[in-house]
């Protein structure tokens, strides 16, 4: 092969990867008008120049190897052969980003349960909506095969913390040492911006052979369920040892 077509076809892929790279890297959302739902079709946005990039690419690459690209669209028989290659899926996978998108289904930043994995939306792209649990691990969805989606971030997230309290402590203490730690939780500065007001003490949920179980009823964000639990939890310790209060 030709040195010049080898350059006609290396230099179009090597253009794609560095623009794709710049659109990446440089297109940001203004922080002015920064919100969950301007991140999503940013996210989307940059899917789409992405695919719009590559395919410009090859349109040169066929160009180069002298490809006519006319004949091969205006055929019945390739076009069915370029669906049972993947066409078809590409389709299903963008119009269901499409539907996900318009109908505000999920944002970035949502809290989701997606096919059993949980985890925070990092990117919804007009092929694949990406989530990272907790764990850290990144799960990738291709549009067409989300049949359902749970998200958490459409509503608070209620964390039910139950203490179990000696019996002869008295219920007028326990529940005082409760509720100051509810409140401490309320002006934590890492947690308690996500922390409801309507978030409170339920009361004696138990009395059993020689303990009393107290419950809390935490409201919050999904996300920060299980942050909301363990900052509460080591508040409460403190407040009752501190009240000397003995835990069954």
């Amino acid at each position: 092969m030709d040195v010049s077509v080898i350059l006609k076809i290396v230099i179009p892929l090597i253009s794609a990867v560095i623009v794709d790279a710049l659109f990446q890297r440089f297109i940001r959302v203004p922080k002015n008008i920064q919100s969950s739902r301007t991140n999503t079709y940013f996210s989307v946005l940059k899917s789409a120049l992405r695919v719009v990039t590559y395919a410009t690419a090859f349109y040169f690459i066929f160009i180069a190897l002298k490809v006519n690209v006319t004949p091969l669209f205006a055929s019945a028989g390739v076009v069915g052969v370029i669906v049972g290659l993947g066409l078809r899926s590409f389709i299903e996978d963008f119009f269901t980003g499409i539907f996900i998108l318009t109908e505000d289904t999920i944002r970035v930043g949502d809290y989701v349960d997606i096919a059993g994995s949980e985890g925070v939306t990092e990117s919804l792209g007009i092929r694949t909506v990406r989530i990272r649990d907790k764990n850290g691990a990144l799960h990738i969805f291709p549009n067409r095969e989300i049949k359902k989606i749970v998200n958490y971030s459409k509503r608070q997230a209620r964390v039910i913390v139950d203490l179990p309290v000696k019996s002869n402590q008295p219920v007028d203490a326990v529940i005082s040492a409760l509720d100051t730690a509810l409140t401490e939780l309320k002006k934590d500065k890492h947690i308690g911006e996500h922390i409801l007001g309507t978030s409170r003490i339920e009361g004696v949920e138990a009395i059993n052979p020689g303990h009393m179980v107290l419950r809390v009823l935490i409201l919050t964000r999904a996300s920060e369920r299980w942050n909301a639990g363990r900052t509460y939890r080591r508040i409460a310790l403190k407040q009752l040892e501190k009240a000397k209060i003995l835990l069954s």
